[in-house]
């Protein structure tokens, strides 16, 4: 008897830790990024903010054939609620040491979803552009 109350244990132990592992494995992701490669200058990337009491940061990153040459250049960003409300901004990506450079912290949307952004940087020699979202608490 002993015996088989240790196995049911032991089973029940071992399910209990797999059904853990699994929710683990199923959470979403903290951070996400987009690149799009394009070289007309336009670049679209969905976001999703639809968790609420989460505020994000944001940064961009790019790719220049001549970095030397160039070292910032505007970003005309259009956010689009999901209830379709648009906010305009001009930002600069000032390259100093790295390609990656932080766009906003701490964003708290006034609309959860899934929300997009539309930039449009002009540079001679952009091969493409990346957002990178991350979730914070």
């Amino acid at each position: 008897m002993k015996g088989r109350r240790a196995n049911r244990t032991l089973w029940l132990i071992l399910a209990e830790t797999a059904l853990i592992l699994s929710a683990l494995s199923c959470s979403e992701p903290d951070s996400t990024e987009q690149f799009i490669f394009n070289k007309d200058g336009t670049y679209s990337f969905t976001v999703d903010m639809s968790r609420t009491n989460c505020a994000y940061d944001f940064s961009f990153y790019s790719r220049v054939d001549a970095w030397h040459k160039v070292k910032e250049f505007p970003i005309d960003v259009v956010w689009t609620s999901p209830s379709g409300i648009r906010y305009r901004e001009r930002v600069y990506f000032v390259r100093e040491a790295h390609d990656r450079v932080a766009y906003r912290t701490g964003v708290i949307p006034e609309e959860n979803g899934i929300w997009k952004l539309d930039a449009k940087a002009d540079v001679k020699g952009l091969r493409g552009l990346g957002l990178i979202c991350k979730r914070v608490y």
